[in-house]
Protein backbone atom coordinates (compact mmCIF):
# COMPACT_ATOMS: atom_id res chain seq x y z
CA UNK A 1 0.00 0.00 0.00
CA UNK A 2 1.23 3.42 -1.23
CA UNK A 3 1.72 5.78 1.54
CA UNK A 4 0.49 9.42 1.08
CA UNK A 5 2.53 12.48 1.56
CA UNK A 6 1.06 14.13 4.51
CA UNK A 7 -0.61 17.89 3.62
CA UNK A 8 0.17 20.91 5.46
CA UNK A 9 3.64 19.76 6.95
CA UNK A 10 5.66 22.67 7.33
CA UNK A 11 9.38 21.39 8.46
CA UNK A 12 11.41 20.92 5.78
CA UNK A 13 13.88 18.41 7.54
CA UNK A 14 13.41 14.67 7.61
CA UNK A 15 15.67 14.42 10.86
CA UNK A 16 16.27 16.41 14.10
CA UNK A 17 19.96 16.11 15.37
CA UNK A 18 20.23 13.95 18.78
CA UNK A 19 23.05 14.56 21.15
CA UNK A 20 23.82 10.81 22.57
CA UNK A 21 25.51 12.40 25.39
CA UNK A 22 22.09 14.44 26.52
CA UNK A 23 20.00 11.70 25.76
CA UNK A 24 21.71 9.09 28.18
CA UNK A 25 22.17 11.47 30.91
CA UNK A 26 18.51 12.29 30.55
CA UNK A 27 17.26 8.80 30.61
CA UNK A 28 19.50 7.80 33.80
CA UNK A 29 17.57 6.35 36.19
CA UNK A 30 14.81 5.55 33.37
CA UNK A 31 14.02 2.07 32.44
CA UNK A 32 15.09 0.75 29.80
CA UNK A 33 11.32 0.76 28.13
CA UNK A 34 10.42 4.70 29.57
CA UNK A 35 13.86 5.46 27.64
CA UNK A 36 12.16 3.74 24.38
CA UNK A 37 8.66 5.74 24.93
CA UNK A 38 10.81 8.77 25.65
CA UNK A 39 12.79 8.26 22.23
CA UNK A 40 9.46 7.53 19.85
CA UNK A 41 7.77 10.55 21.85
CA UNK A 42 10.61 12.78 20.72
CA UNK A 43 10.03 11.36 16.90
CA UNK A 44 6.44 11.58 17.18
CA UNK A 45 6.15 15.13 18.49
CA UNK A 46 8.59 16.28 15.83
CA UNK A 47 7.04 14.56 13.03
CA UNK A 48 3.60 16.28 13.88
CA UNK A 49 5.60 19.50 14.09
CA UNK A 50 6.28 20.07 17.44
CA UNK A 51 2.89 19.50 18.53
CA UNK A 52 2.23 16.75 21.19
CA UNK A 53 -0.25 14.11 20.00
CA UNK A 54 -3.60 13.37 22.24
CA UNK A 55 -2.70 10.68 24.63
CA UNK A 56 -5.02 8.00 23.22
CA UNK A 57 -3.32 8.60 19.97
CA UNK A 58 0.11 8.32 21.43
CA UNK A 59 -1.16 5.47 23.55
CA UNK A 60 -2.32 3.77 20.12
CA UNK A 61 0.81 5.10 18.01
CA UNK A 62 3.36 3.73 20.48
CA UNK A 63 1.54 0.41 20.90
CA UNK A 64 1.73 0.36 24.50
CA UNK A 65 -0.53 -2.01 26.66
CA UNK A 66 -1.67 -2.00 30.22
CA UNK A 67 -1.61 -0.37 33.02
CA UNK A 68 2.05 -0.03 33.63
CA UNK A 69 3.07 0.96 30.11
CA UNK A 70 0.42 3.80 30.50
CA UNK A 71 2.14 4.44 33.43
CA UNK A 72 5.30 5.06 32.16
CA UNK A 73 4.10 6.85 29.33
CA UNK A 74 2.44 9.53 31.71
CA UNK A 75 5.95 9.66 33.69
CA UNK A 76 7.56 10.54 30.59
CA UNK A 77 5.35 13.31 29.51
CA UNK A 78 5.65 15.12 32.71
CA UNK A 79 9.43 14.77 32.52
CA UNK A 80 9.80 15.32 29.61
CA UNK A 81 7.40 17.25 27.95
CA UNK A 82 5.87 19.71 30.71
CA UNK A 83 2.87 21.38 29.28
CA UNK A 84 2.94 19.03 25.84
CA UNK A 85 6.17 20.91 25.19
CA UNK A 86 9.95 19.74 24.47
CA UNK A 87 11.64 23.00 24.74
CA UNK A 88 14.83 21.27 22.95
CA UNK A 89 13.13 20.19 20.12
CA UNK A 90 11.07 23.64 19.51
CA UNK A 91 14.67 24.83 19.88
CA UNK A 92 15.65 22.71 16.47
CA UNK A 93 12.46 23.34 14.40
CA UNK A 94 12.97 27.04 14.95
CA UNK A 95 16.74 26.78 13.82
CA UNK A 96 15.60 24.76 10.93
CA UNK A 97 13.08 26.81 9.64
CA UNK A 98 15.39 29.65 10.04
CA UNK A 99 18.24 27.49 8.03
CA UNK A 100 15.19 26.75 5.63
CA UNK A 101 14.35 30.13 5.11
CA UNK A 102 17.53 31.58 4.61
CA UNK A 103 17.88 28.00 2.21
CA UNK A 104 15.05 29.65 0.01
CA UNK A 105 16.08 33.26 -0.03
CA UNK A 106 19.39 31.66 -1.37
CA UNK A 107 17.82 30.00 -3.71
CA UNK A 108 15.54 32.52 -4.89
CA UNK A 109 18.13 35.29 -5.03
CA UNK A 110 20.53 32.86 -7.44
CA UNK A 111 17.51 31.48 -9.61
CA UNK A 112 17.01 35.26 -10.40
CA UNK A 113 20.65 36.11 -10.97
CA UNK A 114 20.93 32.77 -13.38
CA UNK A 115 17.17 34.09 -15.50
CA UNK A 116 18.32 37.29 -15.90
CA UNK A 117 22.11 36.00 -17.00
CA UNK A 118 20.49 33.03 -19.36
CA UNK A 119 18.43 35.74 -21.09
CA UNK A 120 20.62 36.79 -24.33
CA UNK A 121 20.36 40.82 -24.52
CA UNK A 122 18.12 42.25 -27.52
CA UNK A 123 19.85 43.33 -30.90
CA UNK A 124 20.33 47.21 -30.60
CA UNK A 125 20.09 48.46 -33.90
CA UNK A 126 22.24 51.44 -34.73
CA UNK A 127 19.68 54.02 -35.93
CA UNK A 128 20.26 55.68 -39.01
CA UNK A 129 21.76 59.52 -38.64
CA UNK A 130 22.10 62.31 -41.13
CA UNK A 131 25.95 62.20 -40.62
CA UNK A 132 25.90 58.19 -41.70
CA UNK A 133 27.79 57.72 -44.82
CA UNK A 134 26.03 55.50 -47.51
CA UNK A 135 26.13 51.80 -47.18
CA UNK A 136 27.60 51.62 -50.52
CA UNK A 137 30.49 53.97 -50.45
CA UNK A 138 33.94 52.74 -50.30
CA UNK A 139 34.39 53.09 -46.27
CA UNK A 140 31.83 50.92 -45.91
CA UNK A 141 32.93 47.92 -48.35
CA UNK A 142 35.53 45.37 -46.98
CA UNK A 143 38.38 45.43 -50.30
CA UNK A 144 40.68 43.54 -47.97
CA UNK A 145 42.93 46.62 -47.84
CA UNK A 146 42.52 47.36 -43.97
CA UNK A 147 43.77 44.46 -43.19
CA UNK A 148 46.76 44.24 -40.22
CA UNK A 149 49.70 44.84 -41.98
CA UNK A 150 51.25 41.61 -40.35
CA UNK A 151 48.86 39.30 -42.30
CA UNK A 152 50.99 38.01 -45.34
CA UNK A 153 49.60 38.75 -48.76
CA UNK A 154 48.37 35.57 -50.73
Amino acid sequence: MKQQPRQGRITTLPYFQVDGGKLLAAGMGLSHEALGIYCLLQALYWENDCVLLQTDKLVRKLGLRGKTKLALLYEVLDEFFPEGKHAALDACMEQAMKLSRKQSERAAKGHAKRRTEAQPAPYEYEEDSEDAEDDNSPSNTNSGDDMDDDCPDF
